[in-house]
């Protein structure tokens, strides 16, 4: 069995089994990659009860030219079709000075308390109840990065809601929806928070070019991997 780990260009996406020593999630092949579309990829990962596990996403690049000098990396997690967090990897030197900071992890889902204080909901799989009337989302049982370059920039505003704890709590209930198949019990589980140490970079970004860069995680039943139209993106379960 391969690694949950989907590379485009000079782009990677790492799913983690979020452990302190994190390996790779396993995972399997779709068929089918000869019909995607440009700059999208995909696999099939195991969505075992219980197990945590992270999202990773770097760029593997030696230089940026172009448009894409002095950029970095803006990411859109979507769980079930839901945003569920973003993020900004601004590809500069770390505490050293020379070395570029190249890889932003997400664990789960940040928010902050009433007293400020930072939380999150780690990600881990968990079951939905089945529903036979269940009105189901276009994305449900895949995780989805999308990630496309930007620049800071001080003239855009942050249009993005605060990471509030009630905000956090409705997107983890969303997740947690019934599904109308048994193949679709698996979910994400979102709860018992823990302190969160997660840095929050300046998202006053705009991109460079109109280029997305999709990285499809199935975690729904095996028997459906191949059934999937994972290039549908329709509307989302949550405007954020």
């Amino acid at each position: 069995m391969a690694q949950a780990i989907l590379d485009i260009g000079d782009l990677t996406v790492v799913i983690g089994d979020g452990a302190e020593d994190e390996q790779c999630l396993p995972a399997l092949e779709i068929l089918g990659a000869e019909y995607l579309p440009p700059r999208t990829q995909q696999c099939w990962i195991p969505a075992t009860p219980g197990q945590k596990f992270t999202v990773r996403y770097c760029w593997n690049g030696k230089r940026r030219s172009g448009n894409k000098r002095h950029a970095g990396i803006f990411c859109e997690l979507f769980i079930d079709g839901v945003i569920v967090e973003r993020a900004f990897l601004p590809l500069k030197p770390g505490q050293n000075g020379t070395t570029l900071e190249r890889e932003w992890e997400i664990p789960g889902k940040f928010y902050r308390a009433s007293d400020h204080r930072a939380w999150q909901y780690p990600f881990r799989f968990g079951e939905r109840n089945i529903d036979a009337n269940a009105v189901q989302a276009n994305e449900t049982g895949v995780i989805r990065v999308v990630l496309c370059w930007a620049r800071h920039s001080d003239e855009v505003q942050v249009l993005f809601p605060p990471p509030t704890e009630a905000l956090a709590n409705d997107i983890a209930s969303m997740l947690r929806m019934p599904a109308s198949i048994d193949e679709l019990r698996p979910c994400i589980d979102l709860r018992d928070a823990e302190p969160s140490d997660v840095v929050e970079n300046d998202m006053r970004v705009a991109r460079v070019d109109d280029e997305e860069y999709n990285f499809f995680f199935v975690y729904a039943n095996s028997s459906l991997r191949e059934d999937l139209d994972l290039v549908h993106t329709g509307a989302c379960a949550l405007n954020m």
